[in-house]
């Protein structure tokens, strides 16, 4: 019986030992996300932002003006822009904030009012909420106008490729959208992988219309748009994946070791005493005396 408690107490302080290494490293990687989401200077930016998105969406220029003056004074505080976000992002972020107040001022269509606006809101809205950014929907709205483009193009007749440069458009205004959230969260490169493949099905559709490409090749670029819009909504290495109940590696990997060996040891010592005390108790029958 002791030995049996002996066992489970070795089984259930290894249990504790990894579990207890599997909550710290959830825990780091939580204080590390927190970094950009939950903190007083992104939420602010994002409410900014959101405000900003409300007078737009209402057609209130003049609100929506001082909204936008308030937005970039805020966002433009150094260390507001070296902690959080990337280059790229603040970057795409100036360019829209740029274009958004063109359009305030020279009195411009309400739609481009509401989607520039949009844009600042998504990206302002992806450093506040990280992985539950609402960018990162959009990745079904991205594929079913994938769909919708290939469906256009193996429509029967001849205008065929005409269809499917029409359905591209909805398809490059969505990316367009998400494009600086996306540059906010992930490698600059992704974002370009999408939008180079756009322009390139675009250009091969257009040579299509005029029967100068081949039309096999128009086709396989949708694949192509297709496959970069799966890589781009791929969490980041570390983010979102599920606990695997393993070892973990906490920078001090010899007490790893140790414990495993402890554990073994401890087995095999525990093995040997049972075979031995075995041994010591078993009942051997006496043979009889030979008395002749």
């Amino acid at each position: 019986m002791r030995g049996k408690r002996l066992i489970r107490l070795m089984v259930a302080a290894l249990l504790l030992f990894v579990f207890a290494g599997w909550q710290l490293k959830a825990e780091q990687a939580a204080s590390s996300r927190a970094d950009s989401a939950f903190n007083p200077e992104t939420i602010r930016l994002y409410h900014l932002s959101d405000e900003l998105y409300q007078q737009s969406h209402e057609g209130n220029r003049q609100l929506a003006y001082r909204s936008l003056l308030r937005l970039d004074s805020l966002s433009r505080v150094a260390e507001v822009r070296k902690q959080y976000g990337s280059d790229e992002g603040w970057q795409a972020v100036d360019d829209v904030a740029k274009r958004l107040e063109q359009v305030i001022q020279s009195g411009k269509p309400h739609g481009q009012l509401w989607f520039y606006s949009s844009q600042l809101m998504l990206a302002y809205e992806a450093l506040a909420q990280d992985e539950q950014a609402l960018w990162l929907s959009y990745k079904e709205v991205l594929q079913e106008d994938v769909r919708r483009v290939f469906l256009a193009w193996k429509q029967l007749g001849s205008q065929h490729s005409e269809a499917a440069l029409a359905a591209l458009k909805p398809l490059e205004d969505h990316v367009q959208l998400i494009a600086p959230a996306a540059l906010m969260q992930r490698e600059p490169a992704l974002v370009r992988s999408v939008t180079e493949s756009l322009s390139y099905s675009r250009s091969l559709l257009q040579a299509a219309a005029t029967g100068s490409a081949d039309q096999r090749w128009a086709e396989a670029s949708f694949q192509t748009v297709s496959a970069a819009i799966n890589q781009l909504f791929i969490p980041p290495e570390g983010e979102g994946a599920e606990p695997v109940f393993t070892p973990v590696y906490l920078g001090m990997p010899w007490r790893w070791t140790f414990l495993i060996g402890f554990v073994v040891l401890s087995v095999l010592t525990y093995s040997g005493w049972r075979k031995f005390k075995y041994e010591q108790d078993r009942i051997v029958p006496r043979t009889g005396l030979n008395r002749d």
